[in-house]
């Protein structure tokens, strides 16, 4: 989400509120939402005063756009791995490897999601929320037809389990080989969604369409 040139030629309003979307990302995640002022943003797109505020009126108002385009992107790539998805193993493998993509190419923006969502009117946390349960409900169905013996209630603890160890295990990481944190964070999800003790799932479940939790 950082580190791309400013383009030579005059940017358009759109590709602007980019930059400026970018720069607050890295501040925030570098400084704190609060110890970042409007100015320290400007500074960094080259505006100032009003054309600044021409693009957002408000630093929370950048803060509520850049979290909840984040929580769309997710969302809509969940759903499109569900949808496209050729087994529930490979959709759940695909949800996996699309966690910790984002986990490892874009640190700033979910770190701040975890330590800024604080600071989201209560209109834009319930938007955010609602996002990432669905996301989260949205591996449940695959991983129930991989793990017959899983009532809901224990599929979604095994999910939040699994999740939570990549999110939480991502942060110590760094320095570590980007590749090497990739497959040990996939291997490590995925001992907890498949329980070593009851064994690899039934092959032939592999072959079924993927359920959706959410239908």
């Amino acid at each position: 989400m950082s580190g791309q040139a400013v383009p030579a030629a005059p940017s358009t309003n759109g590709s602007r509120r980019r930059e400026i979307l970018r720069a607050a990302v890295e501040l925030f995640h570098e400084n704190g939402y609060h110890a970042t002022a409007m100015d320290d943003i400007g500074a960094v797109v080259g505006l100032t005063g009003p054309a600044l505020y021409r693009h957002f009126d408000s630093k929370a108002a950048i803060l509520e756009t850049a979290l909840l385009r984040a929580a769309r992107y997710m969302e809509e790539r969940v759903a499109e791995v569900v949808t496209t998805a050729a087994n529930p193993r490979t959709a759940l493998e695909t949800l996996v490897r699309d966690l910790i993509n984002v986990l490892v190419d874009h640190p700033a923006i979910t770190a701040i999601a975890e330590s800024e969502r604080r600071n989201l009117s209560d209109r834009a946390r319930a938007i955010y929320d609602r996002s990432a349960r669905m996301r989260a409900t949205e591996w449940i169905g695959p991983l129930m037809q991989l793990r017959p013996e899983l009532t809901e209630t224990e599929a979604r603890l095994v999910v939040d389990v699994a999740q939570g160890l990549v999110q939480q295990a991502v942060r110590p990481s760094r320095g570590v080989d980007t590749d090497r944190v990739r497959e040990l964070l996939f291997a490590g999800a995925m001992a907890v969604l498949f329980d070593p003790l009851l064994g690899e799932p039934p092959t032939q479940d592999q072959s079924e369409p993927v359920e959706s939790a959410s239908t």
